[in-house]
Order: structure tokens, then C-alpha cells, then sequence
């Protein structure tokens, strides 16, 4: 019985080593390919991110734009003002106000 046992051990453990040797050869087998999914996934994924952050990006501008195009306009209405006063102001008057030359 006992040499049963051992011949059986033995079965069983060569069995195992066989099974645990086709796993390692059956996933380095795989690898490449998994290795390709993981990096299509990763590229997809920074794809989408990207053109998310350039759809926020120009929508930014867009709203930049049109602020600047909404303040712009009286911006220069008062500089020019400004100036044109500044300049139609005589000198004496100018240097009370602390206005330069």
C-alpha cells in the first residue's frame, strides 16, 4: 500500500508540474496579445480624455472671445475719452490734477 501511495504521489505531483508548465507556456503565449488590448485600451482612453480637454479648451476661448469682444469696445470708448479730455485740458489745469504733460 504504501508503494501505491508513493507511485500515486508521484503521478499526481508529475501531473501537477505538467499542468503547472502548460499555464506558464499557455500565458506567455497570450501576453502579446493581452499586452496589445491593455495598450489599445490605454490609447482609446487617453484619446478620449484629450479630445475632451481640447472640446473644453476651445470652448474657453470661445467664451474668452467673446468677453473681450463685449468689453473691449468701451474700454477704448473711455481711454480715448480719457486722452482727448486730457488733451483739451489746459497745461495749468492739467498739473493741478496731477495729469503728465
Amino acid at each position: 500500500m504504501r508503494e501505491q501511495a508513493a507511485a500515486e504521489a508521484v503521478r499526481r505531483r508529475e501531473a501537477a508540474e505538467r499542468m503547472a508548465a502548460e499555464t506558464v507556456d499557455q500565458a506567455r503565449a497570450a501576453a502579446p496579445r493581452v499586452r496589445e488590448q491593455s495598450a489599445a485600451r490605454i490609447h482609446d482612453a487617453t484619446a478620449a480624455e484629450a479630445a475632451a480637454l481640447l472640446a473644453t479648451a476651445e470652448r474657453d476661448v470661445a467664451a474668452l472671445r467673446d468677453r473681450v469682444e463685449h468689453r473691449l469696445p468701451p474700454l477704448v470708448d473711455r481711454v480715448v475719452a480719457g486722452v482727448i479730455e486730457d488733451l483739451s485740458t489746459p497745461d495749468d489745469e492739467r498739473r493741478e490734477r496731477g495729469s503728465p504733460r
